[in-house]
């Protein structure tokens, strides 16, 4: 009875001892992966931002610009400003 009290004990206090270094290295890891979570979601803004200007560079390349004053006219009148 007493070989499995000091057994226990000893499981214990190696248990113990090793919490706070579960507990550190859980955190570094935990930090690592929001970091790499947050560059993820940095790098899919960014695309999505280059995905947008490169739609407005084909919208603005699709506009016809009116080249007199009746073509401005009857494009204020149509679309409004």
């Amino acid at each position: 009875m007493l070989i499995w009290k000091k057994i226990k004990m000893t499981v214990a206090a190696i248990v113990v001892a090793l919490l706070p270094l579960m507990y550190v290295f859980g955190i570094s890891r935990g930090k690592k992966n929001a970091d790499a979570d947050r560059m993820k979601d940095v790098a899919d803004k960014n695309k999505d931002l280059a995905d947008f200007y490169k739609d407005i560079g084909k919208r603005n390349e699709e506009i016809v610009r009116p080249t007199n004053r009746d073509e401005l006219i009857d494009r204020l009148r149509n679309d409004g400003l």
